[in-house]
């Protein structure tokens, strides 16, 4: 999705949302590789200083950084949604899930999910610590909000895989390979169907043994 963003609205933005675009390998730290754009805000308040500071740390990879801005913003203001958001994103980026998941509770912590990413995010937190069965909630969710959301889809297929699913992994994941639009899409649903195979012929193998 493409957002038209003026220099106004950049500098008085709010909400400005993690969109979680997952890569096809996962990295050496366990975590899928993402990237981060921009929307457009849904609400008419304006995004702290601070949040806009951290959010262009991010964009340049420097998640260490924006966790060191945003902490001590959290102690003086616990109730900002956005710092939660974007401390939740850097501390997957940096490999330490159990805490984006402890910040990304607090995103939805009155249980509505507004905006897909939020639930990716909080899926994707919980995926890593060991929950799939949690995970694959907040990752249909986000697909409730979103239909096309690849992150989110991909989260269900994994998560399925995780707890042992294959044939519902199987058939989600080779209607997303036929439906997608760009070809990058579909590689990257190819490649996971080619994954479900391996894992399903270890599982059958392991199980005559």
């Amino acid at each position: 999705m493409k957002f038209g963003i003026s220099k106004t609205t950049i500098n008085l933005s709010i909400c400005i949302a993690i969109n979680l675009i997952c890569s096809v390998q996962v990295q050496a730290t366990g975590l899928s590789q993402v990237t981060v754009t921009q929307p457009e805000s849904k609400s008419g308040s304006y995004s702290k200083p601070v949040v806009v500071k951290a959010y262009k740390q991010i964009r340049h990879g420097k998640y260490q950084e924006a966790i060191n801005v945003l902490k001590p913003t959290l102690k003086t203001d616990p109730s900002n949604v956005e710092a939660h958001r974007y401390l939740a994103f850097s501390y997957m980026q940096i490999g330490r899930p159990a805490d984006a998941l402890n910040e990304a509770s607090k995103v939805v912590e009155n249980g509505k999910i507004e905006l897909p990413h939020d639930a990716v995010t909080l899926g994707e937190a919980q995926f890593y610590t060991g929950k799939p069965k949690e995970a694959i909630e907040n990752y249909r969710e986000a697909l409730l909000l979103n239909p096309l959301h690849i992150d989110a889809r991909a989260g269900v297929i994994r998560c399925l895989m995780a707890l042992g699913r294959f044939t519902e992994a199987k058939a989600i994941c080779k209607q997303a390979a036929y439906n997608h639009q760009d070809e990058k899409g579909k590689t990257y649903f190819r490649k996971l169907l080619r994954e479900i195979d391996n894992k399903t012929q270890i599982a059958s193998t392991s199980f005559g043994s």
